[in-house]
């Protein structure tokens, strides 16, 4: 049932099926308890909230992303999840938050690859 399910997100993804990744993903994420696709799976579910139209679900979601990479001392994924959150913000309309986060992004990046698109965010 698993193997099935990851391949339908996958296929759902490639489809830009969202509202029903929404659902297979949730199940996957009841059935595998391997920690690592557990993570993967939220992020994905995050993903597909957002693209689904359902941004508030979303933010809540990487929020809960960053905490455990931030908790976890997983800088590069911390980096990744606050990133994500800046197109969040930037797509619900909370536009002073997502320049806010751009900032915390500069000054704490662990690495400056990605500086000049996140000054594009902030145009």
């Amino acid at each position: 049932m698993i193997q099935l399910l990851q391949s339908r997100i996958g296929i759902g993804g490639a489809e830009f099926d969202s509202k029903k990744n929404l659902r297979y993903i949730k199940r996957l994420l009841e059935l595998d308890n391997d920690s690592a696709n557990q993570i993967e799976y939220t992020y994905q579910l995050c993903e597909n909230y957002q693209y689904a139209g359902h941004g508030d679900s979303a933010l809540i979601i990487i929020d809960r992303l960053i905490d455990h990479a931030r908790m976890n001392h997983l800088g590069n994924e911390h980096f990744k999840y606050t990133y994500e959150k800046v197109g969040i913000l930037e797509e619900i309309g909370r536009y002073d938050e997502s320049n806010a986060q751009v900032d915390y992004i500069l000054q704490h990046a662990p690495h400056n690859s990605a500086i000049p698109y996140l000054h594009l965010w902030k145009l």
